[in-house]
């Protein structure tokens, strides 16, 4: 990438070894919807992120540590349908902090 002094940035591989375990509690709501959820424990044991800037070598980040992880969400999909919907929401601590959420149609054929 190049930047607007005109330096020249390059980015290399990330890698990322983690190990997740967890749990996820169903719950059935109304015949044809659930709802669910989950609280998990991940670890992540070490990882490289590397870049470059004018060929020299920039420092790599600390990526190991733990994350609590706690999920929330809602299925429905209606009887003799091919449709189903769902949508979720999903918390993290420690780490890795933030809040993720998503909306999701399939259609099976």
């Amino acid at each position: 990438m190049k930047l607007r002094s005109g330096g020249i940035l390059e980015f290399g591989d990330v890698d990322s070894h983690r190990l997740r375990v967890g749990a996820r509690y169903t719950h059935a709501v109304g015949g044809s919807g659930e709802l669910y959820a989950g609280l998990a424990y991940e670890h992540e044991f070490g990882g490289d992120a590397t870049a470059t800037y004018q060929g020299y070598s920039t420092p790599s980040p600390s990526l190991g540590g733990g994350t609590g992880i706690l999920e929330l969400g809602y299925r429905f999909a209606p009887k003799d349908g091919r449709v189903s919907y769902g949508v979720n929401l999903m918390g993290m601590t420690g780490q890795r902090e933030g809040i993720a959420g998503g909306a999701q149609v399939t259609w099976a054929f």
